[in-house]
């Protein structure tokens, strides 16, 4: 109605009732009787009297009947809830021209939380629609952008515009929309919203949406920055962050939308989130040994968490490997808030990588009822040892006992595969693949050779000395310890001890608690194992201030008179090194003679390995990088994703990239953005095909359904122009606004007009 005025309704049909407003013209006029006139003398002086009062009754009447007319067409009106529209005169007075409405949208996992049959995600897409339609009949000069969180750069929609030949092709979009496997972003997402108001000049008024389902781990600590004691200053030079850094930006969500509430005509958060009472999440698979190896049990913990609110009883976890019969466990009973590491227990028969899954019955959020675990099955713990005294007499060689201990003979199976070599086959080759490097009686290490170490061990490898008669100290010294800033945790000093093997001394229990001395401890201490003799040594300087810190640890010491350190470890970025003063052959002492020594050995290889059972299981959103070796593989190689979406299992072709100057080669893919299964597959120089295993998976948070507390977030908003709405209904509050309705002010004039009614007859009344 009234187009050109741009003035309508919501229920144009009631405006019929206006109709009414001929009523009290029909009492008026029926009101009107036929009188028979009879003359009467002493009539005269009241057709006197009246005559001078008629044209004032007159208009008395008229003001009551205009005032009646009027309710009942106000009463039409308030019924009827008239509105002004975005087209017209009447908006032109009351609204710009156009809006620019970003929504920015949370698609993490938990927005598929399922409440009452009803997914989160799908009841939110579908009040999109509807209020995407609403608004391309009243606001179609309006521009609508989407951002997902799951990818904060790149809009799924761009400044689109709302005019009905569009809004068709702005629905199926929004009908296209999925859940991602992505963290809620919420940071990111704003600031490229922020960096777009800078970058591009839109219509003066931008209205910002966040729909998102509210949940606490998405938004950070709400608590504003604390104030300054009292007299204190305000920052510090050592204390106060850059104002201005991304990360910064990033972690204060709130900070955010308060600097953005100040560029917008209105910044609205929709929750559309539901309250979930129960919620079982697989959180991690956690191997507890340092590599799955072929024919030997390999033990896990699944670490299930309770959510919800209620008490889980009677949980089945199901545990599947490969194309193997699924083992199952039984949780009894695990209460709010409880992680329990339920073990499952699983060999491997065949070498390779096998796809592990393990799932939960279903809850209401699916997504964290899966895990994933890439499980690259070895021949055992990839141990690398380095001959630095060879023997034609293989008992005599430096490395035959070492050997002995990590296999033992072809029928016990201790998970070591170990690879020999001489020091001069040490010096030029790849050494990515060894989990632990064992330097037996090496004469001295090159600079190159000790630059690859060092980033060998940075990356978690583990690296053992064991020193003997042939080591060069002052090459030790200079090219490995540093001053106590390089890769080994001592100085070399000195040999010790009798050449002539005709006295001795013994070992001393530092640590009695070490994973690896300790189980050995009275074994070591008490005879017959207290007389293992060690008749030479090297004598080791460890920096005391490093000891004192904990950088550096002695878990074992020489019986001698300086009571020298005989073993020394050090943490080395995210691996270790240990250095022992005597060799491992039996040259200056006769350990390898008693039972301790095999263990010993073993273990200590064992210990010091570094964890690659973890290497193949990644979050979403993090990359896929692999170092080739270009001796052993092609430089090209293709991934091939296995999700359960189909349309997501394209092959994508990655090769090897040059990195550290040279030094290296790494395939990179960056595009890890679906929960699941990726292989790498790779050929080797002779033309054989082989495959590296990665699995994806959400991150273990996502389970985490506890909202954010409404007073706090009004709190931390403080007065900025935010407005927090509850509901998948709130999303249409947007187009309320638009069109501007205005029945409070015809309610208003309807009681002002009854109220004046009233009176005025009353009034008038009196008077006659």
């Amino acid at each position: 109605m009234f187009e050109w005025l741009g003035i309508s309704a919501v229920n144009p049909a009631l405006l019929w009732g206006s109709l009414a407003v001929a009523s009290p013209i029909i009492i008026h006029l029926l009101s009107k009787r036929k009188f028979k006139v009879v003359d009467w003398a002493a009539m005269d002086f009241l057709i006197e009297a009246d005559k001078r009062n008629r044209r004032r009754v007159r208009m008395e009447q008229l003001i009551l009947l205009l005032l009646r007319c009027l309710a009942c067409l106000l009463i039409a009106l308030l019924v009827a809830r008239p509105f002004f529209s975005s087209q017209g005169l009447a908006s032109a007075m009351l609204a710009d021209s156009s809006f620019e409405r970003i929504i920015v949208i949370d698609d993490s996992p938990s927005m598929q939380l399922q409440s009452d049959g009803k997914i989160t995600f799908d009841e939110m897409k579908k009040g999109l629609v509807t209020f995407v339609r609403d608004l391309s009949r009243e606001r179609s000069r309006d521009t609508l952008t989407i951002r997902l969180t799951s990818e904060p750069d790149k809009p799924t929609l761009d400044g689109a515009s709302l005019t009905a030949d569009n809004v068709e092709n702005i629905v199926q979009t929004l009908e296209e929309l999925k859940p991602s496997d992505l963290p809620a972003n919420l940071g990111p997402a704003l600031l490229a919203v922020e960096k777009s108001f800078e970058e591009t000049s839109g219509p003066t008024n931008r209205i910002v949406y966040v729909i998102t389902d509210m949940r606490k781990r998405d938004w950070g600590n709400l608590a504003p920055p604390a104030a300054p004691a009292e007299g204190a200053p305000a920052t510090t030079p050592e204390a106060a962050p850059p104002e201005s850094t991304e990360s910064n930006k990033d972690q204060d969500v709130a900070g955010i939308i308060k600097r953005l509430s100040e560029k917008t005509s209105e910044f609205m958060v929709v929750d559309v989130g539901a309250e979930a009472t129960e919620n079982l999440s697989v959180v991690g698979i956690v191997a507890r040994n340092k590599a799955i190896v072929r024919g030997v049990d390999a033990e896990f913990a699944v670490l299930v968490r309770n959510s919800g609110t209620l008490t889980a009883n009677d949980v089945e976890l199901v545990f599947g490997a490969g194309e193997s019969v699924e083992k199952r466990a039984r949780i009894e009973a695990i209460a709010p808030g409880e992680t329990l590491a339920v073990p499952v227990q699983f060999k491997f028969e065949e070498i390779g990588s096998v796809p592990v899954t393990v799932s939960l019955p279903a809850d209401p959020l699916p997504p964290d009822n899966t895990r994933h675990f890439a499980a690259r099955v070895r021949e055992g713990i990839s141990v690398l040892v380095v001959n630095g005294d060879p023997s034609s007499d293989k008992e005599r060689s430096e490395t035959y006992f070492l050997k002995v201990a990590l296999r033992p003979s072809d029928r016990v199976r201790l998970g070591f595969a170990v690879e020999e070599v001489t020091e001069n086959q040490f010096e030029a080759m790849d050494i990515s693949r060894f989990q632990v490097i064992i330097l037996a009686n090496l004469y001295r290490v090159t600079e190159d050779r000790a630059a690859a170490l060092d980033r060998w061990v940075n990356e978690g490898g583990g690296l053992i000395f064991y020193l003997g008669d042939q080591v060069d100290d002052a090459a030790y010294n200079t090219t490995l310890y540093k001053d106590g800033k390089g890769l080994i945790p001592a100085r070399l000093e000195s040999v010790r001890g009798d050449e002539t093997e005709r006295t001795w001394i013994h070992l001393d229990i530092e640590d009695a608690n070490h994973p690896v001395i300790g189980n050995f401890a009275d074994e070591l201490l008490r005879p017959p194992a207290a007389s293992v003799k060690m008749v030479r040594w090297w004598h080791l300087v460890v920096d005391v201030e490093a000891l004192k810190a904990g950088k550096v640890s002695v878990p074992m010491r020489f019986g001698d008179t300086d009571n020298a350190p005989a073993f020394v470890e050090q943490g080395y970025g995210r691996g270790r090194v240990l250095m022992v003063g005597t060799p491992i052959d039996g040259d200056w002492n006769d350990w390898p003679n008693f039972a301790s020594y095999l263990p010993i050995a073993a273990m200590y290889a064992e210990h010091m390995a570094r964890d690659t059972v973890g290497e193949g299981t990644i979050l979403t959103g993090m990359p896929i990088n692999y170092v080739v070796d270009p001796t052993r593989y092609l430089l090209e190689g293709t991934i091939r994703p296995k999700l359960a979406d189909a349309a997501a299992n394209e092959p994508t072709s990655v090769a090897a990239e040059s990195i550290e100057e040279g030094k290296r080669l790494v395939i990179q893919y960056p595009n890890v953005k679906r929960a699941g299964f990726y292989n790498l597959e790779l050929t080797t120089r002779d033309n054989q095909p082989t495959g590296v295993l990665y699995a994806a998976n959400i991150e273990g948070d996502e389970g985490l359904l506890v909202k954010v507390n409404e007073d706090e977030f009004r709190k931390r908003m403080g007065d900025a122009n935010v407005k927090l709405v509850s509901g998948q209904a709130s999303l249409n509050a947007g187009t309320t606004g638009a069109r501007s309705e205005f029945w409070r002010t015809v309610l208003i004039a309807l009681a002002i007009a009854l109220c004046l009614e009233q009176f005025l007859a009353w009034s008038f009344g009196r008077r006659r």
